[in-house]
């Protein structure tokens, strides 16, 4: 429905229609009036500050990020409204205030959200909104010392990983082969012209075709870095029957963009 559609008629600040669409009752609904919203709208805002906010996520291009950041930094931005996992690294300098539209899943999450404010003994204010139709939200809604105070386990990573392993191996590869393309953009390693499949250059692909020779030494600088004082212990002790001379042979030859 159009807004023009509509007629817009002032109220008595006392009776509110009920919301049949959420709340359906077999009974009359007499809902009663919201004292804070009803004193809220009633607020003369020409006499407040304004405060200017701007989005900052994946969303935004680089440049508009960068101009936002600095304007946040001097004051000209008041908010920024961020993605749950804003970049780590960025200077937002002063910040004061973090308001969180909903709870975050763990307390790990909720002291990457909050951490961002109250730096170097700044006092900060933290404010987390709770849905009343998130079973999670209502959960810490009822028990805030869970998240507030709850324990962060210490993340783990299981670097015998055969897929992981594959991947450094791969890495290894390109590194050693120097494809100068990488350093930029992968647009500087595929066929534009073809938008449909997009398929990498035949140099590029000629380039990592690797000749014999190319492959024993592959195999030996991926040996020498196995044999890291980590490595070779976790192997040793853990002896996973997939990993082999055999298997970084094999994970050479099937080696493809």
């Amino acid at each position: 429905m159009k807004a023009d559609n509509i007629i817009w008629q002032k109220g008595d600040a006392r009776t509110i229609a009920a919301d049949l669409i959420k709340k359906r009752s077999y009974k009359p609904l007499t809902p009663k009036v919201n004292e804070y919203f009803k004193r809220f709208y009633k607020i003369d805002f020409n006499a407040l500050k304004p405060v200017e906010g701007r989005e900052h996520t994946g969303q935004i291009n680089s440049l508009k990020r960068r101009d936002r950041e600095k304007e946040f930094r001097v004051g000209k931005i008041g908010a920024l409204f961020c993605s749950p996992t804003m970049e780590l690294g960025i200077d937002i300098s002063d910040l004061s205030i973090v308001h969180m539209r909903n709870v975050p899943p763990s307390p790990s999450n909720y002291v990457q959200r909050s951490g961002r404010a109250g730096r170097s003994g700044q006092a900060a204010l933290v404010m987390v909104y709770c849905s009343n139709f998130s079973a999670h939200d209502r959960h810490y809604f009822k028990n805030p010392a869970k998240m507030v105070a709850g324990s962060v386990s210490t993340p783990r990573m299981d670097l015998i990983n055969e897929e992981l392993l594959k991947s450094h191996l791969h890495a290894s590869i390109l590194t050693m082969r120097s494809i100068a393309g990488l350093n930029n953009s992968l647009g500087d390693i595929i066929n534009k012209e073809d938008l449909k499949n997009l398929p990498v250059k035949e140099e590029v692909l000629d380039a990592l075709t690797l000749t014999k020779p190319q492959k024993i030494e592959i195999l030996v600088a991926f040996k020498k870095v196995m044999e890291d004082t980590y490595f070779r212990n976790e192997l040793h002790q853990r002896n996973p029957t997939w990993f082999s001379d055999d298997w970084i042979k094999r994970a050479i030859d099937n080696f493809q963009m």
